[in-house]
């Protein structure tokens, strides 16, 4: 059986029993009477899903993409549950995944990191132990440090109430000329008349491979506040509309979201068409006005959502660990943000377009988690480091475009490890809840059965012994 097939069989079986799980909305005596023998009820409804094979293939492109393992993941989802379940699994991927992903992150990098010399003493590197200068646009790709924790944009994009990369930089940029250290292992001095960082560590003892792995110990890899924002930010804009970027700035921006896009969907080419070059323009000017738009299947929909809007959202969801409540508040965001014409506010429409958000939140929110361990500050950074240790002192970063083809092998596995950890919590989400469908019909079907043999059993006996009519309950 090709995979295809197999994935068709998956949409077929789960609509049957989808189908049958509504019969059984009705007390027992109801369902034995509406479809007599279920299991044979099953078999006709597998049998009317596997005659629409094809109309399945159309409505699921993740039959056909063999690497679409999310978007596979994410259309079983909404076979089983429907916009419910793509809400439901937002809420459990703001709260549960993110607090819980932190140490998967630090395996993933500690392990891509590893080089040829990380036994070699950390103190025999001058270049590194007198400060190693990279220029600050080498390190900060998406332009984070333009915006200032002070402005209304700002504070959304860094979280100053915990220690991180994102604010000690900040910090640094404050403090031009002076050091600032963080955690236990790094120093960071900005300097303004050159637009660079200088990095240094804060203790020289010990190898190479100590120094990274103490400081990947101790750095957090993900804040929930600032990975929450950066993903809501990628569908409205509203962040980025307040903030201090150009359209060309933007443009750049989106081109290196959209190679890292393109690993993620298993293309390895690191070439953009100029169709999509197109796009991307168009849509760095609607960042730039705050207005964006998508088509969500029922037309095109225009999505502009206020930056007091997204402070609220941020205030409810960044700190909470309530999975319903952090979904509710992001499909909150939905209805402000667009106004929708008669074509595409029916009930149906509506649910197409939450449908369409949900969908294309997780895809933004794989990407985010791409560019934690590949194009975020920290990520730049790290990469400078190791390079420069395997390359006398020179860092081999520059225009992170061209970076993402030269770190390859880097770029490609470190997505694969952190995208498969996603994709497990989804799928054991997803037995869940398919366990939660089946269990009911199961019991249906072996209580039929009991009570079948019961009546058998009751008729041989009976002109012997007086039993009473009742049946079976589970």
């Amino acid at each position: 059986m090709s995979i295809r097939t197999d994935k068709q069989d998956i949409f077929t079986t789960i609509g049957a029993y989808t189908s049958l799980a509504e019969e059984l909305k009705g007390t027992i005596d109801d369902v034995v009477q509406k479809i007599g023998d279920a299991a044979d009820a099953a078999n006709e409804y597998s049998k009317i899903g596997r005659s629409a094979a094809d109309t399945t293939t159309n409505l699921f492109t993740s039959i056909n993409n063999k690497d679409d393992i999310g978007g596979f993941l994410i259309d079983v989802l909404g076979v089983v549950v429907g916009t419910t379940g793509l809400k439901d699994l937002i809420g459990q991927l703001f709260t549960n995944f993110t607090d819980n992903i932190e140490g998967t992150l630090k395996e993933v990098v500690s392990k891509q990191l590893t080089s040829f010399n990380s036994g070699n003493d950390l103190s025999d590197y001058d270049w590194f132990v007198n400060g190693l200068s990279v220029p600050v646009k080498d390190v900060d790709v998406y332009g984070l440090f333009k915006s200032s924790p002070d402005t209304d944009a700002g504070s959304l994009l860094y979280d100053t109430a915990v220690e991180n990369f994102n604010n000690k930089a900040f910090a640094a940029i404050v403090a031009e000329g002076s050091y600032v250290d963080m955690f236990d292992f790094l120093s960071i001095r900005y300097n303004a008349n050159d637009d660079t960082f200088t990095f240094k560590p804060q203790n020289t003892a010990g190898t190479v491979g100590e120094w990274v792995n103490g400081y990947i110990e101790q750095a957090p890899m993900i804040n929930k506040k600032e990975f929450i924002a950066n993903i809501m930010d990628r569908v409205y804009g509203a962040i980025t509309t307040n903030s201090d970027k150009t359209t060309e700035q933007l443009f750049d921006q989106l081109q290196i979201d959209k190679l890292l896009e393109q690993v993620i969907g298993g293309n390895e080419s690191y070439i953009i068409s100029e169709e999509d070059y197109a796009d991307l323009l168009k849509k760095a000017e609607e960042l730039y006005n705050g207005v964006v738009y998508y088509d969500m299947g029922c037309g095109v929909i225009e999505a502009e959502l206020p930056l007091s809007a997204m402070t609220s959202f941020m205030a409810t969801v960044s700190g909470s660990t309530d999975p319903y409540a952090v979904a509710e508040a992001t499909d909150a965001t939905v209805s402000i943000s667009y106004s929708g014409d008669a074509e595409t506010t029916g009930d149906e429409n509506a649910e197409t377009i939450r449908n369409g958000f949900f969908a294309r939140l997780i895809e933004f929110l794989k990407l985010e988690l791409s560019k934690l361990l590949t194009t975020s500050p920290q990520a730049r950074m790290l990469l400078a480091l190791t390079s420069a240790f395997a390359n006398e002192g020179i860092p081999q970063i520059s225009d992170p475009r061209e970076d993402l083809k030269k770190f390859k092998t880097y770029i490609k596995c470190t997505i694969d490890d952190v995208l498969a950890s996603l994709y497990e919590f989804m799928f054991y989400l997803i037995v869940g809840i398919l366990v939660a469908l089946l269990v009911p019909i199961i019991k249906t079907i072996i209580l039929e059965k009991i009570n079948q043999f019961l009546g058998i059993l009751k008729s041989l006996i009976s002109n012997q012994i007086e039993i009473g009519s009742g049946g079976l309950n589970i």
